[in-house]
């Protein structure tokens, strides 16, 4: 493998990232979700004439949606979330309030806590990942030139026995027997 390319990975940190992007991945579909919820409310309110209440759910859910549309201040979809949950307290009983009143509640609560837009941040992470992968498929392709194909006589190597005691290489088993190298994952 190539040196420059070696990176050391802690598993703890690795779980920790994860459920960081599981966390923000959830609440950018939260957001989008609650954006849905009011510009159904909004088109619900247009049809049977009611203008001021649509054109109220049709800005909260814009305002959800800015941040990420046209770089909007993250304030502006916190202030949609906001207005959001307060009009679903103020909304008939029924399964949108009942599903969407705390998930507006946790969404605004989230917003103000990261200090960022869920949405924003979760496509963001989305574009980090892709060029990530990109870089590894490229080097992996870049490396599978030089790896060994079907067939083909494998590379010598050493390693040392369980017990650290005795150094083994694969040369040395040449012609003798067949080796089966097995590894385990600790993780």
């Amino acid at each position: 493998m190539d040196p420059a390319y070696e990176t050391v990975v802690d598993p703890a940190t690795m779980v920790f990232t994860l459920a960081a992007y599981l966390v923000h991945g959830g609440f950018a579909l939260f957001q989008v979700v609650l954006a849905g919820l009011m510009g159904a409310e909004a088109v619900r309110s247009f049809r049977v004439g009611a203008v001021y209440p649509g054109a109220v759910h049709l800005a909260v859910s814009a305002a959800l949606l800015l941040p990420l549309l046209t770089g909007a201040p993250v304030g502006v979809a916190m202030a949609g979330s906001a207005f959001a949950f307060w009009l679903l307290l103020h909304a008939p009983r029924g399964w949108r309030r009942t599903l969407a009143t705390p998930l507006a509640a946790l969404l605004t609560v989230f917003m103000i806590w990261e200090r960022e837009d869920p949405l924003r941040l979760g496509v963001d992470l989305a574009t980090t990942m892709q060029a990530v992968r990109n870089e590894e498929v490229t080097w992996q392709r870049a490396a599978d030139l030089q790896a060994p194909k079907v067939g083909d006589l494998a590379p010598d190597f050493s390693l040392e026995d369980p017990t650290g005691t005795e150094r083994m290489r694969l040369s040395e088993h040449r012609g003798k027997r067949p080796v089966a190298l097995l590894f385990g994952s600790y993780t």
